[in-house]
C-alpha cells in the first residue's frame, strides 16, 4: 500500500487505497491506517 489518501469527514478519518480502490475509516488517522490495511488483506485474500 503505497499510494494512501486520508479525508477528514466530521469525527472520523477516512483512509483510501488508490492502487485497489479500498476503502475504510477510524477515529484516528494511525486507526483507518490500520483498519484499511486489515480490509486491504481481506481483498487480497479474496479476489487474488
Amino acid at each position: 500500500m503505497k499510494n494512501i489518501a486520508f479525508v477528514e469527514d466530521e469525527d472520523m478519518i477516512v483512509a483510501s487505497c488508490k492502487d485497489s480502490g479500498v476503502t475504510s475509516q477510524g477515529h484516528t488517522k494511525e486507526e483507518a491506517l490500520r483498519n484499511l490495511y486489515e480490509a486491504v488483506t481481506l481483498y487480497k485474500e479474496e479476489f487474488s
